[in-house]
């Protein structure tokens, strides 16, 4: 190791002197390293994990198709998302751990955490997250605040004083003591982390005995503040009246109206949003962007189906099925299709394009949603997609109709759509994507092309799924 980096570490890391804790007045007294999680400090990582819970949907689109662990599906299933609970499970880490550097006093054990926090996040926010959504940090203003959050977190040094406290402290340790089992962690940790002869309940009944003095204390102070007022010489403010009565008396009628409001009709997430009216095109997408449709059709009805094994808490699951023939003839300028004919007998890339597109009636600004799958196409079909389009060649012949020979394209779309209120819709998994099979057929008004699904024997409907 090189010898500035020894004298850095020597600077950071000194030796105690010996027996220091032999001295219970040195012991007392003496500051400690690390910070006392109960603060501005412990309020920013609980901040942060509130954030990541809050906005986690924000920070990309997962790139998976399995919709049950996805970052849509987080608020509308019964599963969260592996990467949040992940997430939060770090911060829990973090918080644990710089407890228990300030319990055992090391100094080594502090400089590690800060480390493990530091490569940890930018670990998180530069590959796990990007990976995960294919969103980078600075294209996603929620990324770029979870990562200020942090490096707030990291600043703030707030030990926790029971000498040194003003009502605002009161207020916080009063919330902190009311957090389901913040109190009793806390000790449990001190207590495995402490040198003491006590057993785990003294342990316990001192810990609760030091937190009620501590709040005894300070309403002691408040009435020494207030005793003015306190002795009948005028009228408790009003504002000081909301802050303690009004405060308790908002939270428990939020709680005991909204648990109804969550499970009435008064919540949006609890109304059928059905699909009123679906559309498909489907076509070559050329390089230039040029879009060259085949097929297109629509459906009105979409009914109401069992067939897809879905969550208990998904309510409407709807099959939407289209007609195997196109609702359009075919039509398309003799320059457009000669250049067309030109790019599929070069190497140009060149994709087959589908997009289904949904219409609903809320919410607003959302009523329209459309799915776009794109897949390249191969040097076989391109072959036999020429022969097709050439009208003057034939492989079935009826009386009144001629038409080419069938085309299948693999893994072209997904059976199964979710699709949720504010987002676009996403693929489910693990449903394996579907082929279909195209045609072209020729009577005497002109030419169309017919698409169906290879696999629609499995729906009992002879028809486009």
């Amino acid at each position: 190791m090189p010898p500035w980096m020894l004298r850095y570490y020597d600077a950071l890391l000194p030796q105690p002197p010996l027996h220091w804790d032999k001295d219970i007045k040195c012991a007392v007294t003496g500051s400690k390293p690390g910070r006392d999680f109960l603060l501005v400090a412990f309020g920013l990582q609980v901040g942060i994990m509130a954030y990541i819970v809050l906005f986690f949907h924000q920070f990309g689109s997962p790139i998976e198709t399995s919709a049950l662990f996805s970052l849509s599906s987080s608020f509308q299933t019964s599963l969260l998302s592996g990467y949040m609970v992940g997430l939060v499970f770090f911060q829990v880490v973090v918080v644990l751990w710089d407890r228990v550097a300030y319990v055992y006093t090391s100094l080594l054990s502090k400089l590690l955490s800060h480390y493990f926090l530091v490569v940890g996040v930018h670990i998180q926010l530069w590959l796990v997250l990007p990976l995960h959504t294919g969103v980078y940090l600075h294209v996603s203003p929620f990324l770029v605040g979870l990562y200020l959050l942090q490096c707030c977190a990291m600043g703030v040094s707030n030990p926790f004083s029971l000498r040194h406290a003003t009502s605002a402290f009161k207020t916080l340790f009063s919330v902190y003591m009311a957090i389901p089992f913040a109190f009793e962690v806390r000790t449990l940790l001190d207590y495995l982390c402490s040198t003491t002869a006590l057993d785990m309940q003294l342990w316990l009944v001192l810990e609760g005995i030091g937190a009620h003095l501590f709040l005894v204390k300070m309403q002691m102070e408040g009435r020494v503040q207030d005793g003015y007022i306190l002795q009948g010489n005028m009228r408790q403010p009003v504002l000081a009246k909301f802050k303690s009565a009004g405060v308790y008396f908002m939270a428990l009628v939020v709680c005991l109206l909204a648990p109804m409001i969550m499970f009435s009709t008064a919540n949006p997430t609890t109304i059928n949003n059905p699909v009123l009216h679906a559309t498909m095109t489907f076509g070559l997408l050329q390089p230039d962007g040029t879009f060259q449709q085949l097929y297109n059709s629509e459906e009105n009805e979409s009914p109401l189906t069992t067939k897809v094994v879905v969550a208990n808490v998904e309510t409407l699951v709807q099959q939407v099925s289209f007609m195997e023939y196109s609702n359009d003839m075919w039509s398309s300028s003799p320059p457009l299709r000669r250049r067309l004919m030109t790019r599929l007998n070069s190497t140009e890339g060149i994709q087959w394009r589908m997009t289904i597109t949904l219409k609903r009636a809320a919410p607003d600004g959302q009523q329209i949603v459309a799915y776009d799958m794109v897949t390249s196409i191969t040097p076989a079909q391109r072959a036999k997609l020429m022969r097709m389009m050439d009208v003057s060649l034939t492989d079935e012949s009826t009386a009144n109709s001629m038409s080419s020979g069938i085309l299948t394209i693999p893994d072209m779309y997904p059976p199964v759509l979710n699709v949720p209120a504010a987002t676009p819709p996403t693929a489910r998994g693990p449903y394996l994507p579907r082929a279909i099979q195209i045609q072209r057929s020729t009577e005497a008004s002109g030419s169309f092309w017919t698409l169906s699904s290879a696999d629609a024997w499995a729906y009992g409907n002879p028809s486009t799924e």
